[in-house]
């Protein structure tokens, strides 16, 4: 199957024609509106997906070469269970699609022993039965060779992790959606969403779509309009940068994940493990080099001005928003040069607790919100785009569905009791503010 939905004769692209009536809209289409439209066409649902960019576009949260798939998760118990289904959904995906999506690697979580981020993952793993080695200094040492520990540091070793790529993921997910009779418009901005007892009314600048429900997956964009009043998730901005390691690599050495985290003489940057890592009360994470473009590491968010944000594109990161990685990888990564060879920002839409929504937006009769990842969503993206789907399928979810979707409840963070006119985009200009 071809990665390029456009190659889709037809059914992607500016000139897509749509049914009046559909069963289900989705707006936006990063991964987790890529991944519920895929699932949507797989029940059968007749399904359109909008998109203001092109899909694997640079200006939200799915892009930048690399994501990881992790099994250690420190943010709470209920998501173990989300990240084996999404796992398997995305094996479907590379399955159906022809594309290879995961790269194994492992995953080390790395802090003080007695400290909240090796506390919280190592009491889920213990919960959950996530398979976990508990390392601490020589074999800790062996274990991340380009780190430098302290004498208080656990590292906390995943074997089972994996490298997503997330532009081909998304490309994947919609070209399988497509093949599978979802129609796509792209390069299209979503003026207002009218909800109502006998269906949505979903405005373009050049036609209205009707569904019986709609899906609001505007990742970051949830920040803007009438969306964040109802909703209330602010866009935070992350910043990314890529490091080379000090010594020569051959990235043509194919990624072993039997021999990470057992000799430091291993090839660096293609096979370190992937990380987590606390310094004081921030978080910052690595990413191995698997695709040549160098070891890519992030820490923390900052709130984005929405206005930035509803004119399409947050902008590339200055000098000043990397200083904090580049004193990271200087102090705390010292296999890698602290010259960054690139850098890039994602955006995304942060809840106050960590957690997703997903789920009906509060006073509305059908409009679904699908978003609020708050940094993690990548992991979970093809879970959740499953669970999107059975809430608009007719059946609606299952009992397990309710259970993985609970904790995401949007009602948890409402901040209005109705709201039928949801603008939830705005007009992309040419150039960046």
């Amino acid at each position: 199957m071809p990665d390029d939905p456009g190659a889709r004769g037809g059914r992607v692209g500016r000139t897509a024609r749509v049914d009046d009536v559909v069963d289900v809209v989705v707006v936006g289409l990063g991964v987790a509106g890529a991944t519920t439209l895929w699932s949507l066409a797989r029940a059968g649902l007749r399904a359109v997906g909008v998109e203001q960019h092109e899909p694997g576009h640079v200006h939200g949260g799915s892009h930048g070469g690399t994501r990881l798939f992790r099994r250690l998760h420190w943010e709470g118990a209920h998501y173990p269970a989300l990240a084996d289904r999404s796992l398997a959904r995305y094996r479907e995906l590379e399955a159906e699609s022809g594309t290879t999506l995961l790269t194994p690697c492992a995953h080390a979580v790395v802090g003080p022993g007695d400290g909240p981020l090796v506390g919280r993952t190592r009491a889920v793993a213990q919960r959950c039965g996530t398979s976990v080695q508990v390392l601490r200094s020589r074999a800790a040492a062996r274990a991340v060779p380009h780190l430098a520990l302290r004498t208080d540091d656990t590292v906390l070793l995943d074997r089972a992790a994996a490298v997503v790529r997330p532009e081909a993921t998304v490309r994947a997910a919609v070209a399988c959606a497509a093949a599978r009779g979802a129609q796509v418009l792209v390069g299209r901005v979503v003026r207002e969403v009218r909800d109502g007892a006998d269906g949505v009314v979903v405005v373009l600048d050049d036609r209205v779509l009707r569904a019986r429900r709609v899906v609001l997956a505007t990742g970051a964009w949830l920040a803007t309009g009438e969306a964040a009043r109802v909703v209330g998730a602010p866009a935070r901005r992350v910043v990314q940068a890529w490091f080379r390691p000090v010594h020569a690599v051959d990235r043509r050495a194919p990624v072993d994940p039997a021999r990470v985290g057992t000799s430091v003489d291993a090839p660096p940057g293609s096979i370190w493990p992937a990380f987590v890592r606390q310094v004081g009360g921030d978080r910052f994470w690595g990413l191995p080099d698997v695709d040549g473009r160098g070891v890519k590491i992030g820490g923390s968010s900052r709130l984005l001005d929405p206005d930035r944000l509803g004119a399409g594109r947050a902008g590339p990161p200055s000098a000043d928003e990397t200083t904090s990685v580049v004193d990271f990888v200087r102090t705390w990564v010292p296999a890698l040069a602290p010259d960054p060879v690139a850098a890039s920002a994602c955006v995304d839409a942060y809840t106050s607790d960590g957690d997703f929504l997903v789920g009906r937006v509060p006073g509305t009769l059908r409009l679904v919100v699908c978003g609020g990842f708050s940094g993690h969503g990548f992991t979970h993206a093809a879970a959740v785009g499953d669970l999107v789907a059975a809430l608009c399928g007719p059946a609606g979810p299952s009992a397990t569905d309710v259970e993985l979707l609970r904790p995401h409840d949007p009602a948890r963070t409402a901040r209005a009791s109705r709201t039928d006119h949801v603008p939830v985009q705005r007009p992309a200009p040419a150039t960046t503010p």
